[in-house]
């Protein structure tokens, strides 16, 4: 057997199929390494995210506490006899109405008003509205002293 004598040419092409080989593998192994780091900073995004959520939630749910409570405070403020107190209180001498001072009036036809869009302004809804009159009405109150 003879031995065929090495050429020139086939050293080359081998070392360069290595280099090829290895930068691939390289490649291969900085794309993975790209992917993994993405995914961890995709899924901190996610867990901030979260956390955020969840602080609003909280806050909302205060808010809607808070809301509650002073609804229920303003309907206690509403009470006739509430009001019939603070009349009292304000030195103001409020009776009820005795019977000819009563008018009662049959069933008319009344235009129904045109569509208003409700208003978004919680201060434009009926107990605020009363009991900023009320306090309208201390303030004045106060002013005449």
């Amino acid at each position: 057997m003879i031995s065929s004598p090495r050429r020139q040419s086939d050293v080359p092409a081998r070392s360069l199929l290595w280099h090829q080989g290895i930068t691939l593998v390289c490649l291969i192994v900085a794309i993975v390494a790209v992917g993994g780091l993405g995914l961890v900073w995709l899924r901190q995004q996610i867990s901030d995210t979260a956390g955020r959520i969840q602080k609003v939630q909280m806050e909302r749910v205060n808010v809607e506490q808070r809301l509650e409570y002073l609804n229920a405070r303003i309907a206690r403020l509403n009470r006739p006899d509430t009001l019939h107190q603070r009349a009292i209180a304000m030195g103001l001498t409020l009776h009820r109405p005795v019977t000819h001072q009563v008018v009662r009036m049959g069933k008319l036809y009344v235009p129904a008003p045109a569509v208003e869009q409700p208003s978004s302004d919680p201060r434009q809804s009926e107990p605020y509205r009363q009991t900023f009159d009320l306090a309208s009405m201390e303030a004045v109150r106060g002013l005449s002293r």
